[in-house]
């Protein structure tokens, strides 16, 4: 019993010793397994951009090209007439809005004016990703051929660094 009781106090003070040194030097990093190391994402830094276009009658218009390393983010676009055109959104204008990338063209919406909620409002945004160009094309009301101002903004975020391969 006393010896149970030796080793018992032994263990204890090299635990008290011991243990808080070992503490102290914190793990590094070759000494984790993969799935405890710890990933650190850095907020994304949202650089507010806006522009104007004018659209004229069945011609694609290029509205952004995304710069390389950065996604757009696009959050409201309002359709306009020009100036000196005072001709407004007619409700049988046909408006889409492509994403391009690589040669493959996706719709992010096709439809007549009378179908959107003017002025477009996204709450989460619409995403174009790196090197995306985004492209619009106005189909005024048959028989009209006016010039139309798009307005639109969002933002552009960084996109972090593609980490080292090990």
């Amino acid at each position: 019993m006393a010896r149970s009781a030796a080793l018992l106090l032994l263990a204890a003070v090299a635990g008290f010793v011991i243990l808080p040194r070992l503490a102290d030097a914190g793990p590094q990093e070759a000494e984790l397994p993969p799935a405890e190391r710890i990933v650190v994402v850095r907020a994304a830094s949202q650089e507010p951009f806006w522009d104007t276009l004018t659209i004229r009658d069945e011609t694609p218009a290029l509205v952004l090209t995304v710069p390389e390393g950065k996604r757009f983010v696009l959050t409201d676009m309002w359709l306009m007439p020009v100036e000196e055109d005072l001709g407004g959104v007619h409700p049988l204008d046909r408006i889409w809005l492509e994403n391009r990338r690589e040669g493959k063209n996706f719709i992010v919406f096709d439809t007549y004016a009378k179908n959107l909620d003017l002025p477009l409002r996204w709450n989460t945004g619409v995403l174009f990703a790196e090197t995306t160009q985004m492209w619009m094309y106005w189909d005024f009301n048959p028989g009209e051929r006016r010039l139309r101002r798009v307005h639109y903004t969002g933002y552009f975020e960084e996109l972090p660094a593609p980490a080292p391969v090990r």
